[in-house]
């Protein structure tokens, strides 16, 4: 973990997660140096993290998407992967702005519908603006996510909206080889972080909140793959 106003080179923040805003760590790194841009941004959706207000003007997220995006097209020429919400309009909000994305959708499993009327969402959906370098699927069956109660064990690291390790890690290997070098410009509980060091990737990381940090920086250092 690493200060953003301690950060004299942009090689300093490789393999660390820096504490700071994304937009301006990100201003830092040069132009096509980052093979992949992977994240689980924000949704705007109202959920309590620890220092990002996620209740913007509508108008305000589609200008933070849009910088987002404009920014990881600049270090990673456009490739980016994004977990997005099951929400249409969170969706479509970053499916406008990445035309020619591919969409991998996420089963989400042991889920009870008990409202009349309407319909509970068991996807996922993933925005995948390159290439992979594998033949893959475009449904991922194999994923569990929070709330599907006992079929998710992972630890969740005092934080809100945990990604899913084995998602980190599949969207990495799809979409990167060895040695590349990963962004993710909400870091949270840093597992992406975690993903990268178990398959021998570079990352660099960015989060607002030095408490969820210092909790990810804990699960980087133990020896268990989770």
């Amino acid at each position: 973990m690493k200060h953003l106003k301690d950060i004299k080179d942009w090689t300093e923040m490789k393999n660390t997660v820096v504490v700071g805003d994304c937009l301006s760590g990100m201003k830092l790194i040069p132009d096509k140096s980052i093979d992949l841009v992977l994240t689980d941004p924000p949704y705007n959706v109202k959920i309590n993290y620890d220092k990002h207000k996620d209740a913007m003007s509508p108008e305000k997220y589609i200008e933070f998407i849009d910088e987002i995006i404009s920014m990881s097209d600049r270090i990673a020429n456009g490739k980016i992967a994004a977990l997005l919400g099951s929400k249409t309009e969170i969706l479509l909000n970053w499916w406008k702005r990445l035309p020619n994305a591919n969409l991998v959708i996420c089963r989400v499993g042991a889920s009870v519908n008990t409202q009349v009327g309407g319909f509970r969402p068991q996807y996922r959906p993933i925005l995948i603006n390159m290439k992979s370098l594998k033949w893959w699927s475009n449904l991922w069956e194999d994923i569990r996510f929070p709330g599907e109660g006992y079929f998710f064990n992972e630890p969740r690291y005092d934080h809100p909206c945990i990604m899913p390790l084995k998602l980190a890690e599949k969207c990495i290997e799809c979409l990167t080889e060895p040695g590349d070098l990963v962004c993710d410009p909400f870091m949270g509980s840093w597992t992406t972080a975690r993903a990268c060091k178990n398959l021998g990737r570079d990352f660099i990381g960015f989060e607002i909140s030095e408490k969820y940090c210092k909790v990810g920086e804990e699960r980087l250092r133990q020896e268990v793959m989770f």
